[in-house]
């Protein structure tokens, strides 16, 4: 057989298939919901009378989806998204929607479905929960899991992997870590202020304005930056640093009187700003019946004679106060705290860290597991009971991109013609513009990443140093030839701020829409379980 050349020819038509769209359920998470083509697309359309053009063409013997089928279990514990690998922040993850806001519009859907929920209610048969929403007539409920409920066990495994193994845990700090990076801030100080003077009297008058700040770069001002001023530095930082420490405990409700007293007690030295900086980093803000506990702890600890075994007996008092036992929401957690308080009176302060199992049963109580989770899903899916494990990882809760918004074409053309109504009367031409933006480049080449990349620190400083005087001449020039008054401008400016909070109103007001239309989504989801749990039931 004769070889025939390869030839390459395009197709002349191309299938594309065909999906459900985003809103329908997943066929392969819910099998009572049938696939494509028999969508809710396809129900909407039969419903309209496209069923009998489906039979014209012989196709008569296929069903449309009816309103019983469209039901289904929209949180299945597969969306709650779980378990999941916690990331840091500034990771790019997308907004979503808040703890309470996403409660109450749980609870909103359950109200208008005609449900009578309570609250906080205990579902202790195998499955040792409490629930946010239960109505025990029909059954139905939900739990929202996120931070302030979901425990370890909904962590992926290989975080703990790459951390080091699940049981890893650092070595709690004592007395001398504390004591040591008090000491190790104040000789980084004393180094900067003995490489560059200046920058650092600006540094501390530039972000801080209080008077202890101006006290402090004013008794500096007469020190000459070195060595042997070491001492005197460090006198005058003491009580800038104890200034600086007490402002931040002046914003707490309840330490105030506990940093006195430090203050008073210990002559100013860095174990006196170890002390005040642990008190200043407590993140606790006790109830009343708490902070009758801590105060009556800390007027026995004030009798402690000796300053050394204060100051180690004051982080250990500290160190239980601010807890968690790696659950940050719970420190500030009324029966959290009622329970701490019921330890420290009983046993002695040494004793505290120790008679910790009834705090730990109470964690255990409000915390979810996976495992818990899990069970929830199942009965679920058996029909033996209807509580919703809804998560706060969902997808429901991602707020779009607000930031996306496309302002109406009238704004956009108003600031445009302001903009060049501006420019035109001060004189600035697009070729003015083009011939500034060319200068600009030829410096920014000329200063560029491939000239100083192989220069020596101190070489490529003056080289910058080079090329922000030659931008500032740039822009000097230019300024000139500007033609605008002094009031024109002004009046311009005002123009200008009231076109920017225009823009900010307008993206606020989409801000709060998509919002609004995300809780809406949420709403219309939990009406569709209640609606599906009750036809379960023959409801």
């Amino acid at each position: 057989m004769k070889k025939q050349p390869l030839k390459v020819s395009p197709p002349r038509k191309i299938y594309r298939p065909q999906y459900p769209a985003f809103d329908e359920p997943n066929p392969l998470l819910h099998p009572d919901a049938r696939p494509y083509p028999f969508t809710l697309r396809f129900a909407n359309w039969a419903a309209a009378g496209g069923l009998s053009v489906l039979a014209a063409l012989g196709s008569g013997d296929l069903q449309a989806q009816t309103v019983p089928d469209s039901l289904f279990n929209p949180f299945p514990l597969e969306n709650a998204r779980v378990p999941y690998m916690p990331v840091m922040f500034g990771t790019g993850m997308p907004e979503r929607l808040g703890h309470e806001e996403t409660l109450q519009a749980i609870r909103k859907a359950f109200a208008e479905a005609g449900l009578q929920i309570k609250e906080n209610v205990w579902l202790g048969d195998s499955v040792g929960v409490y629930l946010d929403g239960y109505d025990a007539e029909e059954g139905i409920g939900f739990v929202f899991m996120d931070y302030r409920n979901m425990d370890k066990s909904f962590v992926d495994e290989r975080y703990y992997e790459m951390n080091g193994g699940r049981n890893r845990k650092a070595k709690p700090w004592e007395l001398s870590d504390y004591v040591s990076r008090a000491e190790g801030n104040a000789k980084s100080d004393f180094n900067s202020f003995i490489e560059d003077k200046e920058k650092y009297l600006k540094r501390i008058t530039s972000y801080n304005d209080y008077d202890y700040a101006d006290a402090y770069a004013a008794g500096l001002q007469d020190l000459a930056p070195e060595k042997k001023n070491r001492e005197a530095f460090f006198a005058l930082r003491l009580t800038y640093r104890a200034a600086q420490i007490q402002r931040s405990i002046d914003e707490s409700k309840h330490w105030q009187k506990t940093a006195e007293y430090i203050t008073n007690r210990l002559p100013a030295s860095d174990l006196k700003i170890a002390l005040l900086g642990r008190l200043a980093s407590l993140r606790t803000e006790p109830t009343d019946a708490f902070a009758v506990e801590i105060d009556r702890a800390f007027e026995k600890l004030k009798t402690v004679k000796s300053d050394d075994k204060f100051a180690e007996d004051f982080i250990t008092f500290s160190d239980y106060i601010d807890e968690n036992y790696g659950f940050y929401y719970l420190r500030n957690d009324k029966d959290f705290q009622t329970e701490k308080a019921n330890v420290m009176r009983k046993y002695p302060l040494q004793k505290w860290a120790k008679k910790t199992d009834s705090i730990k049963e109470l964690i255990d109580r409000k915390m979810i597991s996976l495992s818990e989770a899990q069970a929830i899903d199942r009965r679920n899916k058996n029909g033996k009971q209807f509580i919703a494990p809804i998560s706060g990882r969902d997808k429901l809760t991602i707020i779009p991109e607000s930031f996306r918004f496309e302002f109406p074409e009238e704004f956009e053309q108003r600031n445009k013609e302001l903009l060049e109504n501006f420019n035109r009367e001060n004189g600035m031409t697009p070729e003015i513009f083009a011939a500034r933006r060319a200068e600009y480049s030829k410096i920014s080449d000329k200063y560029g990443y491939k000239v100083t990349k192989d220069l020596e620190q101190e070489e490529r400083q003056k080289m910058y140093k080079k090329q922000r005087e030659e931008q500032a001449a740039v822009k000097a020039k230019y300024e000139a030839m500007e033609q605008l008054t002094d009031e024109r401008r002004a009046w311009y400016k005002v123009r200008f701020d009231e076109m920017q909070a225009e823009r900010r109103r307008l993206q606020k007001e989409y801000a709060e829409q998509v919002k609004a239309d995300t809780l809406r989504k949420l709403e219309d989801e939990v009406k569709r379980y209640i609606a599906w749990a009750r036809s379960q039931t023959g409801g």
